[in-house]
């Protein structure tokens, strides 16, 4: 106990306590440092107001999506302007091909009459307009053998 009581009655002066200089400034430092100071400042303005003109702002990010958009725009109106062909009637089809296209298609095909016929009747199909009669020549049909190459 007499130490502790002896260490808090002692009372410490700061003037009693050396002191050693840990830093030390290099020769001139404060005499030069406002000039140093404000060169530094003038380098940071110029930079500001150089960055203020010269910025340089790209813009194709922009037009990526300006041409994404119109590519779209595109086909929607495409879309709309010419729809699709939903109507999938047999009849209006068949009225699109001419009556030389399915002769040629059937003369290549390996269908003939007598099959044709059949499926008519087995599926109840009636020809509305009866097959006009005509007088054909042997000379006739041998052309018409020979054009369709029968």
């Amino acid at each position: 106990m007499s130490k502790e009581n002896s260490n808090s009655d002692k009372k410490i002066r700061l003037d009693d306590i050396k002191t050693k200089s840990q830093y030390k400034a290099p020769d001139g430092y404060f005499e030069n440092l406002t000039a140093s100071i404000d060169k530094l400042i003038d380098e940071e303005e110029s930079k500001v107001e150089e960055s203020k003109f010269a910025k340089v702002v790209s813009l194709r990010k922009g037009w990526y999506y300006i041409a994404a958009s119109l590519a779209a725009a595109c086909v929607v109106i495409a879309f709309w302007v010419f729809p699709l062909n939903t109507d999938n009637n047999p009849e209006l089809l068949l009225s699109k091909v001419s009556n030389d296209e399915i002769i040629a298609y059937l003369a290549y095909s390996e269908l003939n009459t007598e099959d044709i016929v059949n499926e008519l009747v087995s599926n109840d199909i009636s020809v509305e307009e009866p097959m006009p009669e005509f007088e054909l020549s042997n000379e006739d049909a041998d052309a018409l053998l020979d054009y369709y190459a029968l």
